[in-house]
């Protein structure tokens, strides 16, 4: 009963944090606007270089689709949960739970889930309108879902190296570096191009590209994928505790 309760506590309370929060609603809009930008701006740039140059950037267009869908995606559920949590911390909510009957893991679990449910569901919803260099639903479902657990990677990065919303920004800027593994390591050639694998998102974009070729056999990149991405958290959330301490 006290988890039942507690975590709809939770929710309301992230809730209102995040809608009186200019910044992160203005990054959510963002995000919305180039979706919208992407579906006709896409097709019009493949035919201008096209007509201009003639260099035909179509094999590439799911390259940089993955990129602005599922990467994106990851990066701003992260920024939004990593401010929250942030914020949780300054406030000292962190320390208030060590002497309820509410555990730490329960809060954090709570942020998580929403953070990757969230981050599946806006990168499925971006591929729909976009509709462009996209693969069947079925792999933007998985794809987005792969690449999900990145975010929950940049909000524990980002509460955990950061004390304060100013440092959080610096912090951004730097493990934004981490969102672009994937497209350099798209230029590399197999096996080469699984060193980009270090990164958790990696997965969800190569499953993107792979699909979007129409090769079968996608699923298998779920298993590493996830396997990276449970090592970022648990290491990550471990230093969180200790940090929270």
């Amino acid at each position: 009963m006290t988890y039942s309760r507690a975590v709809p506590a939770i929710l309301r309370n992230d809730a209102r944090r995040l809608l009186r929060d200019r910044f992160l609603l203005g990054a959510s809009a963002y995000i919305v606007g180039i979706s919208i930008a992407l579906r006709w701006l896409i097709p019009w740039a493949q035919s201008e270089l096209l007509a201009s140059t003639g260099f035909d950037i179509g094999p590439h267009i799911p390259m940089g689709v993955s990129y602005f869908i599922v990467v994106n995606a990851s990066v701003l559920t992260g920024m939004v949960s990593g401010f929250l949590l942030l914020e949780t911390r300054e406030e000292r909510a962190i320390s208030a739970l060590r002497v309820t009957q509410v555990p730490l893991w329960v809060h954090l679990a709570t942020l998580g889930a929403v953070a990757m449910a969230a981050g599946t569901v806006l990168a499925t919803l971006e591929a729909l309108v976009v509709g462009v260099g996209t693969p069947p639903l079925g792999a933007v479902v998985a794809a987005a879902a792969l690449g999900s657990p990145m975010g929950l990677v940049f909000a524990l990065l980002l509460a955990t190296v950061a004390s304060n919303k100013v440092e959080a920004f610096a912090v951004m800027k730097i493990t934004s570096i981490l969102g672009l593994v994937p497209v350099g390591a798209y230029f590399l050639p197999e096996p080469w191009q699984l060193l980009g694998g270090v990164v958790p998102v990696f997965w969800g974009c190569k499953l993107w590209w792979v699909a979007a070729a129409g090769e079968g056999g996608w699923a298998w990149l779920l298993l590493p994928g996830l396997a990276v991405s449970a090592l970022w958290i648990g290491v990550l959330l471990w230093r969180f505790q200790r940090v929270a301490r």
